[in-house]
């Protein structure tokens, strides 16, 4: 029973973590291009993982597997709060690889 209670939430937040992050325009200044595919996939798996960790610890702080359950205000909130965080490592991450953001 344990386990299931955790699965859901976890599974609920790699279901969030899969799917691209916010749809947003690239480029490379100077060239024009946008992000090449190694760059955003190695961007978006930072993301992710960062993001799961970030999750864990909001809901799962002391250790207690029953602690947290799925739907309650406290995970729903760790949720909305992992799913911004991971948008802006996602972002952070291209920047740092001297991608811009088109307005």
């Amino acid at each position: 029973m344990k386990v299931a209670r955790l699965s859901v939430p976890i599974a609920l937040l790699l279901a969030t973590a899969c799917t691209a992050p916010e749809k947003t325009r690239w480029t490379q200044p100077g060239s024009g291009t946008g992000p090449k595919p190694t760059d955003l996939a190695a961007c978006r798996a930072d993301a992710n993982r960062r993001a799961e960790r970030e999750f864990q610890l909001e809901t799962n702080p002391r250790g207690d597997r029953d602690f947290a359950s799925p739907g309650d205000l406290r995970t729903e909130l760790a949720r909305r709060d992992a799913k911004r965080y991971r948008q802006r490592i996602y972002d952070e991450c291209l920047r740092s690889l001297g991608y811009r953001r088109e307005q």
